[in-house]
């Protein structure tokens, strides 16, 4: 890739990455050098509206694009794997969102022509592998807790004597008392 040589491309890298965001946002060009002019960029330097349209059709531009826009879609992404946990989801919800994306990399794959069948077929028994893994680790999770409240109730019970304590019939007299 051949360095372009406008009077944007001399600019430093963070004025030029704040010159993108500008025309990112809209700004109009006059804008776009007024903020300069405001950044002390002396006035021989300032681009004119040529060097914006050829910067922004340029490659250095265009990367950055997609470099935002693939940033911006895995946010989204974060985004989406935090509320399915923070809704109750947990693992499950982690779990269901990985084989999603999996099965859409699988699917994408198949319909570009560019796969290979025995990958894809180890790709899918390690997934469906996973997800029966998750789901044992899940159900015996689930059955020690339930066995340690079975122990705890059975403990509690254990330890309660049939009848009346000393303290209750003193209160039951006491109430009586006040009738």
């Amino acid at each position: 890739m051949r360095r372009p040589r406008n009077k944007i491309a001399a600019l430093p890298l963070e004025t030029r990455l704040e010159v993108m965001q500008m025309i990112d946002d809209g700004e109009t060009y006059e804008s776009i050098r007024a903020a300069l002019r405001e950044d002390a960029i002396s006035e021989d330097r300032i681009p004119g509206d040529s060097a914006f349209f050829a910067y922004r059709n340029g490659e250095e531009y265009l990367k950055h694009k997609t470099e935002l826009m693939s940033w911006r879609r895995k946010a989204e992404e974060r985004k989406a794997i935090a509320a399915a946990l923070e809704l109750g989801g947990g693992a499950d919800g982690l779990l269901n969102i990985t084989l999603y994306e999996a099965a859409e990399a699988i699917r994408s794959s198949i319909s570009g022509g560019d796969c290979d069948t025995k990958d894809l077929a180890r790709l899918t028994y390690a997934l469906r592998a996973l997800k029966t893994t998750l789901l044992d680790e899940k159900n015996s999770t689930e059955s020690l807790e339930v066995t340690e409240l079975k122990a705890r109730i059975e403990k509690l019970m254990g330890s309660a004597k049939p009848g009346l304590t000393p303290e209750t019939l003193a209160k039951i007299e006491e109430g009586g008392k006040l009738l």
